[in-house]
């Protein structure tokens, strides 16, 4: 929700490129990592996808609606845009939204990006557990929000936005300390 598109995805773009070197040094130890970019970029390049779905919506051409989903997911090159065209797609509160939401966040957590595998045991059982398929835990506290806002001014929505640059700065330079 906001009153801009235009503004609002600018300044998404600007805090990509503000966060791009402090991650950098996060998590390569250097200025330039090309491996991994923020999260941000992910974050913009899905809603300007799913801006391109809305306006393809509107034309109410069905061919042209999944050849854009299609192109949203292979331009993001990256499974965190994939997992937005999922909330796009069973967005409301409805049932069914939320087993959409939790058979495709299975799906592509687990399924597609695995990662490390946990062992326990479990009423004599041994069993591994997913540590990406942790991440379908994130749909509680998505699904108990009521969609009111909370605490807002311009000085805090920068503070916030701040936040996340500056936090990978401070781990950055712990890290080189060590």
């Amino acid at each position: 929700h906001t009153r801009n598109f235009k503004k609002y995805a600018l300044r998404m773009l600007l805090f990509a490129v503000i966060s791009e070197i402090p991650f950098d040094l996060m998590y390569g130890g250097t200025w330039f990592y090309p491996v991994h970019q923020n999260v941000i970029w992910t974050l913009l390049l899905g809603l300007l996808g799913i801006r391109l779905m809305e306006a393809v919506r509107k034309k109410q051409k069905l061919w042209l609606y999944i050849l854009v989903c299609v192109l949203t997911v292979i331009a993001g090159l990256a499974v965190g845009t994939l997992g937005m065209v999922v909330f796009y797609f069973f967005r409301g509160r409805k049932w069914w939204c939320f087993l959409g939401q939790l058979a495709a966040l299975y799906y592509i957590n687990v399924q597609i990006l695995g990662g490390l595998m946990y062992p326990i045991t479990l009423f004599g059982m041994d069993l591994e557990i997913c540590q990406q398929g942790l991440a379908l835990f994130a749909l509680l506290p998505i699904w108990l929000y009521r969609g009111r806002q909370g605490y807002h001014s311009k000085p805090f929505q920068y503070v916030c936005y701040a936040f996340y640059p500056v936090h990978m700065l401070i781990l950055a330079l712990i890290l080189r300390a060590l």
